[in-house]
């Protein structure tokens, strides 16, 4: 998922930057669609991390409840006193503003472990939010400050492969790590295809990627969403379940941790969001 980039694009002169980092990312099929928004390509994994309810509960900001109804309903067998928190791994590619003719080089982006859906950030009982409040990201994008803008904090970092998701053996595993020295934060993934035990439906990643992100308990909203009628998300690319294994350093794991055995999605699709945030109230 994308941070709005307002802050980030505004460092950038139309057409300043090249694209350095050769990527084999597919183009924006949506920069037409959405001329005046934020546009881009997105291809990663998301897994789900089943974790205890109470420590979700510990870090998750106390004045907003946890909507466990909302996700049961989804996975109804989800595991009695369990969370979904989420483990997202994207490359971003092509993002710019059409209208504007603004566009920015690729980076890639870890949101781990604070990404925590179906928040109740407007206390409505019904309205799931995300909170997301650290990530490692590219050392050096501009998409540095729209993200530290939300009060995220960022680890800028270096990702291996630099230029693209992951790497991607003849077996179909996938790998891909990232670290930042100061302060030392880390994260490892390795994913591997598995057809054959598919705990959490498309259905559900879909639902939380989608949901809006904060960070800051007073500030504003991304009004983030994943476009999944492209070419990009069907066909010979439809999403993959996968299994994997992570290895994670990170806030508020501020020892290391792992996590073997979690299931999730690879997959790509294009993205919109708005240029400028948003009130969060505004999204009920």
């Amino acid at each position: 998922m994308a941070l709005s980039l307002l802050l980030a694009l505004t460092l950038l002169l139309p057409g300043a930057l090249p694209h350095g980092c050769p990527s084999s990312s597919s183009p924006n099929p949506i920069a037409d669609r959405f001329p005046d928004k934020v546009t881009g390509t997105l291809n990663g994994t998301t897994l789900i991390v089943p974790v205890d309810l109470a420590f979700a509960r510990r870090v998750i900001p106390a004045e907003f409840g946890i909507l466990e109804g909302l996700y049961r309903e989804l996975v109804p067998e989800f595991p009695a006193g369990r969370y979904p928190m989420v483990v997202t791994t994207v490359h971003d590619h092509d993002v710019g503003v059409k209208a504007l003719n603004v566009s920015m080089d690729d980076f890639s982006v870890c949101y781990f472990p604070l990404e925590f859906p179906f928040v109740d950030r407007l206390n409505n009982n019904h309205t799931p939010f995300r909170w997301a409040a650290t990530m490692l990201l590219t050392t050096g994008s501009a998409a540095i400050n729209g993200s530290q803008a939300y009060g995220i904090k960022v680890h800028p970092s270096t990702f291996h492969p630099p230029c693209n998701a992951y790497n991607l053996d003849s077996q179909g595993t996938t790998t891909l790590t990232a670290k930042s020295t100061s302060p030392p934060r880390s994260l490892s993934l390795s994913a591997r295809p598995d057809y054959d035990y598919v705990p959490y439906p498309f259905a559900l990643i879909r639902n939380i990627t989608n949901q809006p992100t904060f960070a800051l308990s007073s500030g504003p909203c991304d009004a983030f969403a994943r476009v999944f009628d492209t070419p990009l998300t069907g066909g010979a690319n439809r999403p993959v379940p996968v299994r994997a294994d992570v290895r994670a350093e990170l806030e508020p794991v501020q020892e290391g941790r792992s996590w073997f055995d979690v299931y999730g999605w690879r997959f790509s699709s294009a993205f919109v969001e708005p240029v400028l945030p948003v009130e969060c109230k505004g999204l009920a």
